[in-house]
């Protein structure tokens, strides 16, 4: 194969695309719920194995939207966004991008502990309240 018609083939397969069908299938398959441990067995192999973190991870946004994901899907988002600032780093193309969110983590904080009307709001501990801790 030439290197034209690989760089073809390679722009017109959508990894994440085919990621999500394969999850849509295994938890088919499996009989799996979609948010137990045979889904997860799946998904922890794919995070582990994979060499492009970005497209797994936006297969899993968009598996995640469409099933009922819960808390066990937030400590494997979070080791996929380190391997992902990892592999940045070596291609080095992160250049301010961890700086930005801490300032962009600093300034939620501050509103969600300030709000502009004054009052104090108490929150539900959502992501949101985990991304402002640093906990996501």
């Amino acid at each position: 194969m030439t290197a034209s018609a690989f760089r073809v083939c390679r722009r017109s397969i959508v990894v994440a695309d085919e990621l999500y069908t394969l999850f849509q299938k295994w938890k088919i398959q499996s009989g799996s719920n979609g948010d137990d441990s045979r889904m997860y067995l799946l998904i922890d192999f794919i995070i582990n194995e994979s060499s492009a973190p970005e497209n797994v991870l936006r297969a899993l946004v968009h598996w995640s939207s469409s099933n009922d994901c819960g808390d066990l899907l937030i400590p494997r988002l979070k080791s996929l966004l380190r391997r992902g600032v990892h592999y940045a780093a070596l291609k080095g193309e992160l250049s301010g991008t961890l700086l930005r969110l801490k300032h962009a983590r600093t300034t939620f904080t501050e509103l969600v502990l300030k709000p502009s009307d004054g009052k104090e709001s108490k929150s539900a501990g959502g992501i949101w309240d985990r991304m402002a801790t640093g906990d996501l």
